[in-house]
């Protein structure tokens, strides 16, 4: 599926269908149509570096990585629980996951590992990024909360 290179476009999705679609911006356009992948929340789509997105699908905890180009899934990763945001670092190196019960998981994506979860809030994860040097995370909650966390730390095996 061939795509311009320079292209204005918009991803929609969270229908009844399970369907995201690409739209072409100016001309309204279907260009892809990725299935399954059904976002849990409007910030539970993440760019993965130049050529992929992920998505953690509304209902089961599994992960989808689409390449932009293709319209099934490139990778399917299977979650502990369900999670209603997502982020990935500039260089699509890692990726993080926000959780209903507070939680936030980390991956490594090149070998596709888990790296570190930890309890980040006491409520459900609303709102999870990477600062643009993907030196710190900052999460918000439903508990009110915003927090920082530092990567150095979190990479940190013998902390």
């Amino acid at each position: 599926m061939p795509l311009p290179a320079l292209q204005e476009v918009v991803l929609s999705g969270g229908g009844d269908d399970s369907t995201m679609n690409m739209w072409e911006l100016i001309t309204a356009t279907t260009i892809v149509s990725y299935r399954p992948a059904s976002p849990a929340s409007k910030d539970a789509v993440a760019t993965v570096g130049r050529d992929f997105f992920a998505v953690p699908l509304a209902n089961k905890p599994t992960l989808h990585v689409f390449n932009w180009r293709k319209d099934q899934p490139h990778a399917k990763m299977s979650l502990p629980e369900k999670v209603c945001s997502i982020a990935a670092n500039a260089d699509g190196s890692y990726i993080l996951a926000g959780a209903e019960t507070g939680r936030v998981y980390l991956w490594e994506v090149c070998g596709g590992a888990l790296i570190r979860t930890w309890e980040a809030h006491y409520r459900s994860v609303t709102s999870i990024a990477f600062t643009d040097d993907s030196s710190f995370i900052l999460t918000a909650s439903e508990d009110a909360l915003v927090r920082a966390w530092s990567m150095g730390n979190l990479l940190d095996y013998s902390a």
